[in-house]
């Protein structure tokens, strides 16, 4: 019988979040940051070469800075945000769209507006009128408030817990493993993990975040079908009624009943990179415990086996909670990027306290090698 431990609780301030861990999810105030395509903001109307140069980009990054990390060039982001500024005599308008490189993707737009009775001249320093640094400020805040849901509310206005932003890991363990699930192998009413390798499944008991081994199964060949079969349809809790949900052919979750006839989609798609990113993971869990399912969608997750030294393959990984409204799904929180190359995802509650739960990542940390094989990880997010 091997002891698997190992424990690390980060908490540390936002000013070195980035530095020490990347973009790894923590709280929002400690939040990692999501990976976006800043394009040139568009400038129109009276006083548009007061805006030249740049200025209205910089200010933009700067304010977005602390829950994105804005690219200005190139590809491979997963969103991008464009905007516009227009001043027309003494009004003025700003606005900002963030949206996913999904074709047909709806996004997240904000505008604000104002009366200006300046001339609207540059100011020492950055050459960028005060009107602009002050609708900059609110266009930014908004736009992070409805990316990332941090109000955490949906539907009638409930409020829907996020996670509190701890993170903490397992031991390393060998192989390179294709899926991990939770299940009572032992039939003693306790939930083990079962993690699937191409020849052998092994289970594992979870003592707090430490994993003990329990059995090897060899060749069980478990990669048919059980990657393709989880997730793709999951049971929702309705109160009244039994749902299910999917990730349909647009990218957007949609809502069936019990004989298959859609009843909704959610208003926010969920995409991923063919060839790279494999289908998401759909996890229901009752956030408020008010008998409603939540879904938990695990999104840009990578496709076993695509791991490579020479080709750094980040998913930039993320949570999503959409809350039911209706026959909708609305969004209600998302997480920053996790940075990792996260391969599945299954969630871990308190049979007896419902509310003390946790999500399991299955990860790979990037550019590691133990004895000539990748390192592997269960990281706990909470």
């Amino acid at each position: 019988m091997k002891f698997f431990r190992f424990h690390l609780q980060v908490r540390i301030p936002a000013a070195f979040a980035t530095l020490l861990i990347g973009s790894v999810y923590l709280s929002p105030a400690l939040a990692g940051r999501q990976q976006a395509l800043l394009i040139p903001i568009a400038v129109s109307g009276d006083n548009a070469a007061a805006l030249q140069g740049g200025s209205l980009d910089r200010a933009v990054v700067e304010k977005l800075s602390d829950r994105f990390d804005i690219r200005m060039r190139g590809g491979g982001t997963p969103y991008q945000i464009e905007g516009s500024a227009v001043r027309i005599g003494k009004s003025v308008s700003f606005e900002l769209r963030v949206a996913s490189n999904d074709p047909g993707a709806i996004g997240k737009t904000v505008v604000a507006t104002a009366q200006d009775e300046s001339v609207a001249e540059g100011t020492p320093g950055d050459g960028l009128p005060s009107i602009y640094r002050r609708l900059i400020t609110e266009a930014t805040s908004n736009l992070k408030l409805r990316f990332f849901g941090d109000d955490h509310r949906a539907g009638d206005g409930a409020k829907i817990p996020g996670l509190y932003g701890t993170l903490t890991r397992s031991a390393v363990f060998p192989g390179n493993p294709i899926s991990a699930t939770l299940g009572d192998s032992a039939q003693d009413g306790t939930r083990q993990l079962i993690v699937s390798f191409l020849n052998e499944t092994v289970i594992f008991r979870i003592e707090g975040d430490d994993l003990i081994e329990m059995k090897r199964i060899p060749d069980t060949g478990t990669i048919k079908g059980q990657m393709l079969e989880k997730g793709m349809k999951v049971k929702l809790s309705n109160r009244k009624e039994i749902r299910f949900a999917a990730i349909g052919a647009d990218g957007f979750p949609a809502l069936f009943d019990r004989d298959g006839k859609r009843l909704g989609a959610a208003t926010e798609s969920i995409f991923g990179i063919d060839g790279l990113i494999s289908q998401p993971r759909l996890l229901p869990v009752d956030l408020d415990s008010d008998g409603v399912d939540e879904l938990i969608a695990v999104h840009n997750l990578v496709t076993p086996g695509l791991f490579f030294e020479s080709v750094k393959i980040q998913s930039g990984a993320e949570l999503l909670a959409f809350a039911q409204d209706g026959n909708t799904l609305r969004l209600a929180w998302r997480t920053p990027q996790t940075g990792f190359g996260v391969v599945d995802a299954f969630v871990l509650e308190d049979l007896k306290a419902k509310t003390a739960r946790r999500f399991g990542l299955l990860v790979r940390e990037k550019g590691k090698l133990l004895e000539g094989q990748s390192e592997w990880r269960i990281v706990w997010m909470r």
